[in-house]
């Protein structure tokens, strides 16, 4: 039995207030809430992919500014 393919952040939230969004879009106010709930472990795609430390892209320091 093959196993299920990982979650990355392009990968569409089936449910919820996010549901349409690219995992990566989603704030990480988010994954804190969802680790939260007891329900998570119905998703344990989603649970491995909300214990990766930054979810969304990371913010540009001034030095690799190209504008």
């Amino acid at each position: 039995m093959a196993l299920p393919p990982r979650y990355n952040r392009n990968t569409i939230m089936k449910f919820g207030m996010y549901r349409s969004h690219p995992l990566g879009d989603i704030p990480d106010a988010y994954w804190e809430w969802f680790l939260k709930e007891p329900w998570c472990n119905d998703f344990p795609l989603l649970v491995e992919y909300a214990h990766i430390p930054i979810h969304t892209s990371p913010i540009k320091s001034p030095e690799h500014d190209t504008r």
